[in-house]
């Protein structure tokens, strides 16, 4: 649904739920790798930000949101978060995807997640957040979004970055299933030594595209129950430093929906 959440006091306090490794302290740009279209990964995107932006120069949350979406995430980080000022964020091609290509970026998590840092940013949180997907004719969208970061990250050369995007994106090896040759956006940044985190679960939901199936809520998950928390050393795909491994996934059906359904305040 959307949502409305009134500023208070506690809401410039951070809810990550596990010890953090120095590992991730000391690193500059961190990825986070997501199954697209669950509650879990936006939420831990959001507190995990929140612990980094008490660095001296704060933390960039770059998200996997076209480029041209920037002024339209700007004008709401400094609103009320009505639902008014909400339905004007959704309103761009980007969230308003047919049914048939919405495979899970536009969810009402990633809108939590927006708002979220709307309130941190309103507690005097030093976060920003950066849109750095992008399309062009004759380059691959992958060069686009590594450009796109190493860009702001020269414009902000203290800052810390935090990413989350797709997991194959944020794979640091080269190749995909598709192709051999495929260079992920983590691996075309490899000079700025990211350091790569699957977001992962033994099991539950997502809405996500799955071939002949369609787009919708999808089950997901491993068949062998992990332990919860960073896995630093440790992950089931390739190109990756570790996992933080979350005790399940539930989806999160995309944003326009309850829009359309005229969910109340």
């Amino acid at each position: 649904m959307l949502f409305r959440s009134p500023i208070d006091a506690s809401n410039g306090k951070c809810r990550f739920p596990f010890e953090i490794p120095s590992v991730v302290d000391s690193s500059r740009l961190v990825f986070l790798g997501e199954l697209h279209g669950t509650n879990e990964a936006p939420a831990l995107a959001a507190e995990l930000a929140c612990e980094m932006a008490h660095r001296p120069d704060g933390v960039t949350l770059a998200l996997e949101i076209p480029s041209t979406d920037q002024p339209q995430i700007d004008r709401y980080l400094a609103s009320a978060g009505t639902i008014s000022d909400q339905s004007k964020l959704i309103s761009t091609p980007h969230w308003q995807t047919p049914m048939d290509k919405q495979d899970g970026r536009r969810s009402l998590a990633m809108l939590a997640l927006l708002d979220r840092v709307r309130q941190l940013r309103a507690a005097s949180v030093k976060i920003e957040v950066l849109a750095f997907d992008g399309w062009s004719t004759g380059a691959p969208r992958d060069a686009i979004m590594a450009e796109n970061l190493r860009a702001s990250m020269r414009q902000r050369p203290r800052a810390s970055f935090l990413v989350l995007v797709g997991n194959v994106h944020a794979s640091k090896s080269k190749g995909a299933p598709s192709d051999s040759q495929f260079e992920t956006m983590a691996y075309l940044l490899s000079s700025e030594s990211p350091l790569s985190l699957l977001v992962d679960s033994s099991a539950g939901t997502a809405w996500v595209c799955m071939g002949d199936q369609g787009c919708g809520v999808h089950n997901v998950g491993r068949v062998a129950q992990l332990p919860t928390g960073f896995a630093v050393g440790n992950s089931p795909l390739p190109g990756y430093d570790g996992s933080v491994v979350l005790e399940s996934f539930s989806a999160s059906l995309p944003a326009f929906l309850s829009k359309s359904r005229g969910t109340k305040e």
